[in-house]
């Protein structure tokens, strides 16, 4: 009588297979076969021969071994046995006598079909995958190099085109030779027309590089499994070496206060599997051995350490990627003596990214990391909806301090995912500058860059960083950093003029459009420059509490600054009517950069403003010539002119008496001036008005003076500040003075120095 018994355990997903097979006879009795095999190092199985077991008890031989709950026929048991002996036999491994023996006594199996392969492996699995489990099972099949159990997590059309899994293993291996799977983690989850599309990001070692790019899988359903239909690769990025990839995820803390840290840690450094490093204010953080569980979690090296340690000075935090393992990490530490029986507290959830904050001394004690991710010591925080509590009543303090969280994380997103691109976008962004050689970290213009960087450089299918980063980043984050981020992607960039000036801030007008917006600047100072009406302000404003503030670098201008702004964008060819509205957000998306070296080069150049007279007109320097016919007449001519002050004399060598008068408005200029300021005059936006001085006339009266008059021996000059005036004063000057004057030349001049004073005083 033949009795053979043949089960494994479901653990092909975890790359091993554990099958054990019984044979038993009258005459022989029970003998027994028990294989652990490692797929991904083979050398690591183990095979064991059992004997001498009495006819009828076979079955005892699996009563220690629970995990073996999938029933074998022989063909399968054999086949797969077959196999294992292979890859035994290639690993040098050493196979017992007795084994090698007794499989020469039995009868070889039919091969197994493709199709029967496949429904074997997939009995072996422990459970259905949801599609996120399958596409970290295949991260974790390709990080051991495990081809065969990515064989079987695809459809059946896909497995048609090699004559089975080892033909499939075989080309994927060259195809893939040289590459190291160092993470493998879904981010995004969405449905799709025939299932679900999913989006991993992944990190690969090749040829002396990391490589990261994100990976796109079409799942499907096929005999209620689901299964990888296709696979989409974007392009990938190089990743120096030495960045510390970055993830978002869950840990799990748990805090004991202790007076030993100091003991404590000198224990750690002695333990084996454990990494030190040394921190600010006697700090240290400690990254504990491997523990996997990548089929959930996915595959990510850098974060599948066990745990950490942070050892402070009263305290020490223990922490990892999930509960189980919390716990077997502090059983672990207690077994050791490393802590004692103090139920601490916790468990605390955090993202992983407050890790990062933790890490760079921003924190004196756990219990500031967690005020700072609004979770509280006597409040365990096990689930998202524990935060949002906000307890800060200082507005302005806890924007910055949102700010400044949310910098920090995006400073390192942008190192790890787009660390390439931001070399190259800097060294192009360092030369429009006047220091194209300063590093990022000490140049003036870096916090620009960095802005332009996050908020504005396009991405492949027009995305900015910032999105990228609210896709994959912002669930993670505690509701309050959430809002927050829902802000800064609400930034509207552009150029606003200031309208008025309030106690708690100042109105701006969008200098493109007519929309109109408060700021709040917690610098704000109505009585000091800049805070003027008409100025020009270039900055990004973000939502807050329910005005603007500015989001970034903001630069202020003086008001004459406006039209060479505005005459830019005319030149780009996108604004056609001056003022007119037009879709100023669709302007900068398409030519942020161009603009934005546009106002490096305008806060280098000195514009010179335009100066306005009382009456509204542009100032300059006007001077009329003229020649004299007859000094003794126009002599007396002059001193019967009401509208002259008194002359003050002076002499000259070679010139002679020298006579200077104010012309006043007075008498004829007076009635001429009014009628030149009735007429409307359109006024000048980007000017400065100039106020005219006035003094006494022959009557006591204070007037004002609206020009010069200097008579020398052969020529009267007339000076005044604008061609209007000018036109006044000539016509008085030959109604009273004509017969004796012959009209030279006139002379007009920008008043560059008056500019150029009015300048440096708007712009301290």
């Amino acid at each position: 009588m033949f009795r053979f018994t043949a089960k494994a355990a479901p653990f092909r997903l975890q790359g091993v297979i554990s099958m054990m097979m019984v044979w038993e006879t009258r005459r022989i009795g029970a003998q027994g076969i028990y294989v652990h095999f490692v797929v991904a190092n083979p050398v690591e199985s183990q095979i064991d021969w059992f004997d001498q077991v009495p006819f009828g008890q076979g079955d005892s031989l699996f009563t220690g071994l629970p995990d073996l709950t999938v029933d074998l026929t022989i063909e399968e048991a054999l086949n797969l046995f077959d196999q294992i002996l292979r890859d035994l036999d290639q690993a040098d491994v050493e196979i017992p006598t007795e084994i090698t023996a007794l499989r020469k006594t039995l009868q070889t199996q039919d091969p197994l079909t493709s199709d029967q392969w496949h429904a074997l492996m997939t009995r072996l699995f422990d459970r259905p995958l949801k599609p996120r489990e399958v596409v970290h099972a295949y991260f974790q099949a390709r990080a051991v190099d495990d081809w065969g159990l990515v064989y079987f997590l695809l459809p059946g059309r896909v497995r048609q085109r090699d004559a089975n899994w080892e033909e499939f293993s075989q080309r994927m291996l060259k195809k893939h030779e040289g590459e190291s799977v160092l993470r493998g983690v879904v981010v995004e989850e969405s449905p799709s027309v025939k299932g679900v599309h999913l989006i991993a990001e992944s990190l690969i070692g090749r040829d002396q590089f990391l490589l990261t790019f994100r990976a796109h899988f079409y799942l499907i359903q096929e005999e209620g499994r689901w299964v990888i239909s296709s696979i989409r690769r974007e392009p990938s990025l190089k990743v120096p070496f030495g960045q510390d990839p970055f993830f978002q995820g869950f840990w799990y803390w748990r805090v004991f206060p202790t007076r030993n840290t100091d003991l404590i840690l000198d224990n750690l450094r002695s333990e084996d599997g454990c990494h030190v490093e040394d921190g600010e204010r006697g700090t240290a953080v400690v990254y504990m051995s491997h523990m996997n569980d990548s089929i959930e979690m996915g595959v990510d090296v850098a974060r599948d350490a066990r745990g950490q340690v942070w050892v402070g000075r009263r305290e020490i935090a223990v922490g990892t990627v999930s509960e189980e393992r919390l716990n077997t990490l502090i059983r672990d530490l207690r077994r050791s003596r490393l802590i004692g029986h103090n139920p601490g507290w916790g468990p605390y959830r955090l993202p992983e990214i407050a890790n990062y904050a933790f890490r760079e001394g921003s924190y004196t004690n756990f219990e500031e990391l967690l005020d700072a991710w609004e979770v509280k010591l006597d409040d365990p925080l096990i689930g998202p909806e524990g935060w949002g509590r906000d307890t800060d009543n200082d507005p302005v303090a806890r924007a910055v301090a949102e700010t400044a969280q949310i910098g920090s994380l995006l400073t390192q997103f942008v190192h790890w995912r787009f660390a390439e691109q931001w070399k190259r976008e800097w060294s192009q962004f360092a030369r429009h500058t006047d220091e194209p050689e300063t590093s990022f970290a000490d140049h003036p213009l870096g916090a620009l860059f960095w802005e332009w960087f996050v908020f504005d450089r396009r991405l492949r299918g027009g995305s900015t960083t910032l999105d990228a980063f609210e896709q994959e980043v912002a669930s993670h984050l505690p509701p309050a950093l959430r809002d927050a981020l829902k802000n800064w992607m609400q930034n509207r960039p552009g150029f606003y003029v200031i309208l008025s000036l309030e106690e708690k801030g100042y109105w701006v007008r969008d200098v493109f459009g007519e929309e109109k917006f408060f700021i709040r600047d917690p610098e704000y100072n109505p009585k000091k420059p800049p805070y003027e009406a008409g100025f020009l302000l270039f900055c990004r404003l973000m939502p807050w509490e329910e005005d603007f503030r500015y989001g970034g670098i903001a630069f202020f201008f003086p008001p004459w600054y406006r039209s060479p702004v505005v005459s830019y964008i005319r030149e780009l060819n996108l604004n056609t009517g001056g003022e007119m509205p037009f879709d100023w957000l669709s302007l900068w998306r398409r030519k942020s950069r161009q603009i934005l070296y546009f106002v490096m080069e305008l806060r280098r150049k000195q514009i010179q403003p335009k100066l306005i007279t009382a009456e509204g007109h542009r100032a300059s320097s006007c001077r009329s010539i003229y020649r004299i016919t007859d000094q003794a007449a126009m002599q007396e001519a002059i001193e019967k002119l009401p509208d002259l002050s008194p002359p003050e004399r002076d002499w000259q060598k070679g010139q002679g008496d020298i006579f200077r008068y104010k012309w006043l408005e007075a008498g004829l200029t007076a009635q001429l001036m009014n009628a030149l300021r009735a007429v409307d005059v359109e006024q000048t936006v980007d000017g400065i008005p100039l106020t005219d001085i006035h003094c006494l006339n022959p009557g006591g009266e204070m007037v004002r003076q609206v020009g010069n008059l200097t008579l020398y021996r052969q020529y009267a000059v007339i000076d005044t500040i604008s061609k209007e005036r000018l036109d006044i004063l000539k016509r008085v000057l030959i109604k009273f003075c004509g017969f004796y004057l012959t009209h030279e030349e006139d002379v007009f001049e920008e008043p560059e120095t008056l500019g150029s004073n009015l300048v440096k005083n708007k712009m301290k």
